[in-house]
């Protein structure tokens, strides 16, 4: 429900656009957009209730990550933090193109969230990827406070969340079995900051 109030907000502020200005077909387009962003998270969330298998897909990493990252950018409170991300330009692997994108757009929100929420200075978020043998190693990483020790080994459990008003904590539970069902791992560590790592196969 957290997700969804994004593109809904953004529907919303799109309807009082056209009140005052009208119509015009850039408008459709967003209309089109953003509803297609509220069914993807409808469909990835009635497919985490269900545990329905995943279709794959051969998919370049590097454009999925760079838009995800352009997506982040759009939000006004991401201003200050600065992206770094390192992914080779074919590195292909089989994957859901949705899916893969639940995934890495819930950590870079939920480290957007920890460098807010901590005042982090010249606050930064990496993104680094490289294929070895027939896995490839995706990690995201921030500089902000760390995972606290007390939720470290319940963190991708349903409904845990950590000094957080909103949201319900299904965040990293959905993107742990988006991942496991792709036939891969997450870690995480703390290290100058939180540190996930996804290992995924690449055939």
């Amino acid at each position: 429900m957290h997700d969804l109030r994004g593109p809904i907000g953004n529907v919303k502020m799109l309807t009082n656009m056209v009140r005052e200005f009208g119509m015009d077909e850039h408008t459709l387009d967003y209309f089109d957009q953003f509803g297609d962003q509220a069914l993807a998270i409808l469909n990835d969330l009635l497919d985490f209730i269900r545990e329905t298998p995943i279709p794959k897909k051969p998919l370049v990493l590097k454009p999925l990550v760079t838009e995800c990252v352009s997506f982040m950018h759009k939000d006004e409170i991401n201003g200050a933090i600065q992206y770094h991300v390192q992914v080779p330009d074919q590195l292909t692997f089989m994957a859901d193109d949705s899916k893969m994108k639940r995934i890495i757009l819930n950590l870079i929100h939920n480290a957007v969230e920890a460098l807010c929420s901590a005042g982090t200075v010249h606050p930064e978020i990496r993104i680094t990827a490289q294929a070895k043998g027939d896995y490839l190693t995706l990690q995201i990483q921030d500089n902000g406070p760390g995972i606290p020790p007390e939720i470290a080994t319940t963190l991708f459990n349903p409904f845990v969340t950590s000094r957080k008003a909103t949201g319900t904590g299904l965040g990293l539970a959905i993107v742990k079995q988006f991942v496991t069902a792709h036939g891969g791992r997450i870690d995480v560590s703390s290290e100058g900051g939180a540190i996930f790592t996804i290992i995924l196969p690449i055939h």
